[in-house]
């Protein structure tokens, strides 16, 4: 039988038609790692066993949590083959940039080094202050956009980010059964309109509390779980989730630790983030969530919006009356006295009442006088909300 050579995901690979061959390449895991190709010189596909010596070298990234690490039976590719959101995928570290360090399934932060075999998941991003990435056409190499390890390719990036991680596509991930495994297999269903509404009930409801803010990094995050904090300090028990954003396990964890008794987000529902979703489907994730959360009976429900009121999705789930009448307190983070008033005043001609303001402004004691002077919003610090001074209005 004669062998021809191919590029093959840019690798020279020796294609013999369903005859195995082995691909030995370095890693700082177990020194040398044996990924047996099945190559089909019909179709041009490949398959990747995941054997037990495999298994045990892989880092998963924390985007892949609700899948058990042994479903994975083997990785295929195809060049014809598109990605898709949420599809897993076995990649390779190719060459280290911006991310070093990843997430894996159990929280932990691992290091990346390159020749290390990750699971990830396909997804867009979203992020001001480092990446927009998208889902790519191809099976080409791509980069690592976030510590989840969500792939995709940057489309563009902050000033001070430098070149992304990147990552070799070595196969997309499918179970002894031959199914190719998506991150939408094992989330929460989906409430649809058509299910379900979000209604008010004196006997099943609870408190809303919904923190939105002015950009990436204005403080949403430890506004929210400072606001579980000083309930939970209070006596109250508190379910908190994310609805928005990138997955991400810094957010969860910050709920957990100052005392959620449940913590949920989007990526619970399948999803490595909702860059790109449609208001309806970011709204039936929000269902889903606070449905899942008042199961808890918490004395509190606090959920975060990721990113700025101004953001794609963000400004789609506020026009939603359904999401506007299911809330009963908006907090406000700003990151500065001119984003808390014009933010205030875009809110208000949404039909939003902002209870309270917070966030980096209220770091400094002059721009909290000025965003109180210009909003005529009560600013609270961190330390005022985690000692309960909030508690009063909610």
């Amino acid at each position: 039988m004669n062998a021809k050579v191919k590029n093959y995901n840019g690798l020279q690979i020796e294609l013999v038609n369903f005859e195995e061959k082995n691909i030995m390449f370095d890693n700082p895991n177990c020194l040398k790692i044996n990924l047996q190709r099945q190559f089909d010189d019909k179709n041009d596909s490949a398959r990747f066993e995941i054997t037990d010596e495999i298994r045990g070298s892989l880092k998963c990234g924390f985007v892949t949590r609700l899948v058990l690490i042994n479903r994975y039976a083997f990785a295929a590719l195809s060049p014809e083959q598109r990605p898709k959101v949420g599809d897993i995928i076995l990649g390779r570290v190719s060459k280290i940039g911006r991310h070093t360090k990843m997430d894996d399934c159990d929280g932990r932060r691992v290091t990346l080094l390159e020749n290390d075999l990750v699971v990830a998941a396909f997804g867009n991003r979203y992020a001001t202050d480092q990446y927009e990435g998208i889902v790519p056409e191809t099976t080409a190499p791509c980069h690592i956009l976030s510590n989840a390890v969500v792939c995709g390719i940057v489309k563009s990036k902050h000033a001070k980010m430098s070149a992304p991680t990147e990552l070799e596509v070595i196969g997309f991930m499918h179970d002894a059964a031959g199914q190719q495994l998506n991150l939408r297999d094992f989330g929460l269903k989906l409430r649809t309109k058509k299910a379900t509404s979000i209604k008010r009930s004196k006997n099943l409801d609870r408190p809303s509390i919904v923190v939105v803010g002015s950009s990436m990094n204005s403080g949403k995050t430890t506004a929210t779980a400072s606001i579980v904090r000083g309930l939970t300090q209070s006596g109250y028990q508190v379910a908190a989730g994310k609805i928005t954003g990138t997955a991400c396990g810094n957010d969860n964890w910050a709920y957990k630790d100052n005392g959620a008794v449940k913590v949920l987000d989007f990526s619970d529902c399948g999803y490595p983030s909702t860059y790109l979703c449609d208001g309806e489907e970011v709204l039936s994730i929000y269902r889903t969530l606070r449905q899942r959360l008042r199961k808890e009976k918490p004395d509190f429900i606090v959920m975060e919006v990721a990113d700025g009121i101004v953001q794609r999705e963000t400004t789609e789930l506020l026009a939603q009356p359904e999401f506007k009448k299911s809330i009963d307190h908006l907090i406000y983070s700003a990151g500065d006295a001119l984003a808390a008033e014009s933010g205030l005043r875009l809110l208000e001609q949404k039909g939003y009442k902002v209870t309270a303001l917070s966030g980096l402004v209220s770091a400094s004691e002059l721009a909290k006088a000025e965003a109180e002077a210009l909003s005529g919003v009560r600013c609270y610090t961190q330390d005022e909300i985690i000692a309960g001074e909030l508690n009063e209005l909610l």
